[in-house]
């Protein structure tokens, strides 16, 4: 239909499909709930129900494509599916796995990861399976959508996927659209993951040529993903790509999401505290830091903080062996929030006044790190972690992480000081560059 249809005769078809629901065969729900996502349209309340229902009662006869299909409808439409629907359609895709097309199994992770639901161990196995043996067929789009939704969903990329998918982009990287190159390379730093070199490079020269549509999201997005992955993106071509992406950056003032102008200071930051000694910004990062910088800061620094539990009784812990703490430090320069700031009682008389200018060896950033703070396997760092890990080296600090599942098998006050005080003592400055195969402590 190339024309959107008429309110009138939707309302009527939704209402008349409400009532025999019991007997819609999967593929008649299928293909309603795909017309009415396509069309723009919300389905009412009774038509959505009754489609749930009966596709959860006869979800043994659903087709890849269609289980697909039903799932990315209720995500484009903004609804979130039933759990007895998830359970069973979960299960359903494990059984059928071999026959999802890339089109079904790039349609289904993202509409789980849109969602906000999780994939059962089963099929996230199976569709990472399918979808390296049918790579070859991966489109640009698809490939940017199935490692968006592994990102979103916080779940590790298999290996053979990874690099499976990586040598498709670059054998594709012609016909990437700016969204594409922006939702991939965001996927790979968010899952601790560098580009290779060839996708790197396929990938600056695609965006050299498309840098003038980029959208707002899209550049924060690449300029964060690059700081993430550690490169040095101030030298060599990837230099003329950020010089090209900061000219987008000026032009598109004022259009900037707050989300957006916070990965935009996480990279302004980077580029100054990377810089070898005696170095200069570039000039369109210099501007775009002159013009801009403040307001991202402002972003940045105005993002909620949650003080958890696990890291209350971290800082009680570190209070108890008789160092100096002050928890929810605020680093005024790159505007983070520092879980539990330890100083040696030696190096100032009052932790109030502590900067992050004093001896770096004589301050610690204790970074409490739960669950969130890792992928879905609980213990590869997300790309954000790494990032704050990274700056607060640079900044002068020395960090410290202290993992859950570290702190979860320690049992009684007293070991949980010992081990506090044995992991300041073995620490080493992050200072320098951050390396993408670092060991989190305990999982060697």
């Amino acid at each position: 239909m190339g024309e959107k249809a008429d309110r009138g005769l939707l309302e009527a078809r939704q209402s008349r499909a409400t009532m025999p629901a019991g007997g819609f065969k999967p593929q008649e729900i299928a293909n309603l709930m795909w017309a009415l996502a396509t069309l723009g349209e919300k389905a009412d309340r009774g038509l959505l129900e009754a489609m749930q229902t009966q596709a959860t009662a006869t979800a043994g006869g659903f087709k890849p494509q269609e289980v697909a299909n039903v799932l990315w409808a209720l995500a484009t439409m903004g609804e979130k599916a039933d759990r007895e629907l998830l359970v069973v359609m979960q299960k359903r895709v494990t059984e059928t796995a071999w026959e999802f097309t890339p089109q079904a199994v790039t349609n289904l992770m993202w509409a789980l990861a849109t969602m906000g639901e999780k994939a059962d161990r089963g099929l996230l196995e199976a569709m990472q399976r399918r979808a390296t043996a049918t790579v070859e067929d991966f489109t640009p789009q698809a490939i940017a959508n199935l490692m968006w939704g592994l990102a979103t969903m916080g779940e590790k990329a298999d290996r053979e996927l990874l690099e499976a998918m990586q040598r498709r982009a670059t054998a594709t990287a012609v016909d990437f659209t700016p969204q594409a190159i922006a939702n991939l390379m965001w996927a790979l730093a968010t899952l601790g993951e560098r580009a290779d070199r060839g996708l790197l490079a396929a990938m600056q020269r695609r965006g050299m040529a498309t840098a003038g549509v980029f959208t707002p999201q899209a550049v924060a997005n690449v300029l964060w993903a690059l700081a993430v992955m550690g490169d040095a993106f101030l030298e060599g071509r990837l230099a003329i790509l950020v010089d090209r992406l900061t000219v987008r950056i000026l032009d598109l003032r004022g259009k900037f999401s707050e989300a957006d102008k916070s990965q935009l200071h996480q990279w302004l930051l980077l580029c100054e505290l990377g810089l070898a000694s005696g170095a200069s910004l570039p000039k369109g990062v210099k501007r775009v830091k002159q013009e801009i910088g403040p307001e991202c800061l402002q972003a940045f620094t105005g993002q909620a903080t949650h003080e958890s539990k696990l890291q209350r009784e971290v800082g009680t812990a570190l209070k108890s062996t008789g160092m100096e703490v002050v928890e929810e430090f605020h680093d005024a320069r790159s505007g983070y929030s520092i879980d539990v700031l330890v100083r040696r009682r030696s190096a100032a008389g009052s932790t109030g006044g502590a900067k992050s200018s004093q001896e770096p060896a004589a301050m610690w950033a204790v970074e409490v790190d739960g669950p969130t703070h890792f992928l879905g396997d609980g213990r590869t760092p997300r790309g954000g972690t790494l990032l704050k890990r990274r700056l607060l080296g640079l900044l002068g600090y020395t960090v410290v992480p202290v993992t859950f599942w570290e702190w979860n098998a320690l049992k009684g006050a007293e070991s949980k000081g010992r081990y506090l005080e044995d992991k300041i003592a073995q620490s080493n400055s992050w200072g320098g560059s951050l390396s993408m195969d670092y060991l989190v402590p305990g999982t060697e």
